[in-house]
This record gives C-alpha cells, structure tokens and sequence, in this order.
C-alpha cells in the first residue's frame, strides 16, 4: 500500500479510544513505578542503616575490647620475658592473665562472624535496591515512550484530517 494514498476517514482509529488505552496504560506504568522506587528507597535505607550499625558497633564495642586484649597479651608477654624459667616455680607455670585467652579469641571470633553475616545481608539488600531501581528505569522509559507514541498517534490523525481530499478526474 502506497503510504501517500489518502485512508479512508472512517478506517481511522478513534482518537478518544487511544487516549483512553494510553492513559490506562500510563497509569498502570505510574502505579508500578511508584511502588518500585518505594521499595528501592526502602531497601538502600536498609543497607544503608545497616552498615552505619556495623561500622559505629565495631568502634563503640569492639574495639576498645580488641585494644585490651592486645594490651593485656603483650604484658604478659613482656612479664614471660622478664621472669626467668627457673623462678616461676618448680611446676613451670606461666604467668597468669587478667582473663582466659581461649573464651576471649572464640567470643571475637564469633563477632567476626555476626559482623562479616550482617554485612553480606547489607550487600544484598543494597544489590536488590538495584535492581529493583533498574526495574523503575525500565518501567518509566516504557510508559514515556507510550506516552510519544501516542502522541505521534493523534498528531498524524490530526494531520489526515486536515488534508484536503484527494481530486478524481
């Protein structure tokens, strides 16, 4: 079919029946976009919290206890030093700590694992908030290109009508 041939008017699409389609249509894609950025916007809040929670828990709990633990080891140490082997007892005995080693290294590396879980589950509510984002683009660049096409789509019925019929000899 020749595209300059003149349709028939009454082929034509009616224009109210697109703007209704598009317009339920955009408003399906608005509804969609809405809820996705609520979402996405929740899940980096989360991600986001949860890693100032790790970072200030680290400095607030665990590191004053760490720097002890290293301070206490080291005096110890140095005391083992000091103390020659044949006045620490017949026994052999060592010097005592403040506390037990072996409870203390399984405690914090027991944090270690909480901390290294709660930052794995921060990661992935931050990868999901992507993609739930990307979902968004997606969604938005559809519902505007619906809104161009039908726009096009009035602006080319608008321009048929407006042309004069064509003449028969």
């Amino acid at each position: 079919m020749n595209q300059n041939q003149p349709m028939d008017p009454a082929s034509w699409p009616d224009a109210s029946a697109i703007n209704e389609r598009v317009t339920a249509t955009v408003r399906t894609h608005q509804l969609k976009i809405r809820l996705l950025t609520g979402a996405a916007f929740l899940l980096g809040f989360l991600s986001v919290a949860a890693s100032v929670l790790i970072v200030s828990t680290y400095f607030v709990s665990y590191r004053p206890k760490e720097k002890q633990l290293l301070r206490e080891v080291t005096l110890a140490a140095e005391a083992a030093k000091a103390t020659p082997a044949a006045a620490q007892g017949a026994a052999g005995d060592s010097p005592r700590l403040k506390f037990y080693y072996p409870s203390v290294q399984a405690t914090m590396t027991y944090f270690h694992s909480l901390v290294i879980t709660f930052m794995a589950v921060a990661m992935g509510l931050l990868a999901l908030g992507t993609l739930v984002l990307l979902a968004v683009v997606v969604l938005s660049r559809r519902a505007t290109l619906s809104q161009i096409n039908a726009s096009l789509t009035q602006i080319s019925l608008q321009l048929k009508e407006l042309q004069p019929p064509p003449r028969r000899p």
